[in-house]
């Protein structure tokens, strides 16, 4: 089947229903890294938060880049979710 421009299967469609990220995430101990997009018009802020209070992990952090979209559809937005990755991943991993 087809969505949004790429082919998927069926299987996956059905094993997609049975994925609950949030409990995923309290088992995780690892530290924890979300970047959230200031003007996500795809997904609400409230599931960052969601995702941030979950995470098993002591270590974690919540970062939101004002005035990106979804996409981060700027080289300024892109350029700051790298270099903020990156610092984290030097940090942390």
């Amino acid at each position: 089947m087809e969505y949004e421009a790429r082919e998927i299967s069926p299987r996956f469609i059905d094993s997609a229903r049975n994925v609950a990220p949030v409990k995923s995430l309290a088992r995780f101990k690892g530290p924890t890294l979300i970047i959230h997009p200031g003007k996500d018009e795809a997904v609400p802020f409230f599931h960052a938060q969601d995702f941030y209070q979950a995470a098993g992990s002591r270590v974690k952090e919540l970062v939101v880049i004002p005035g990106a979209d979804h996409v981060f559809t700027s080289v300024t937005w892109e350029r700051e979710v790298i270099e903020r990755s990156v610092e984290w991943f030097r940090r942390h991993l």
